[in-house]
């Protein structure tokens, strides 16, 4: 587990690199990193890194971070409709958002 959490850590912590750089901030690179954070937060029992809140589990509120953090990616890039040049991960979000909706019977938002 001490391998997993190290390489959470420093996806992390390149990811809020590229934070910093506009050019990169919302760039397909890191929006996709964002995205493979999330879905390995919904399809795995990733440990946290010890921070947050005691109330909320740890693997709900890395989710949400996550969820928060890809939604705003997404609307400063101009919305999902101008991740149109890399199809791919434009579909992959898609996707995610489908299912979403199907297991928590929601409408996407």
């Amino acid at each position: 587990m001490d391998n997993v959490l190290y390489h959470k850590t420093r996806a992390i912590s390149e990811i809020n690199s590229n934070l910093c750089d506009p050019q990169s901030s919302i760039g397909d690179n890191n929006i996709a990193a964002v995205f493979t954070l999330l879905t390995i937060e919904e399809t795995m029992l990733v440990p946290d890194a010890g921070h947050g809140r005691e109330d909320v589990p740890a693997s709900s509120r890395q989710k949400m971070i996550h969820m928060n953090g890809l939604k705003a990616m997404i609307e400063q890039r101009g919305g999902l409709a101008a991740l149109g040049t890399n199809k791919c991960l434009q579909s992959f979000i898609l996707w995610l958002v489908t299912c979403q909706c199907y297991t928590l019977l929601a409408k996407p938002s």
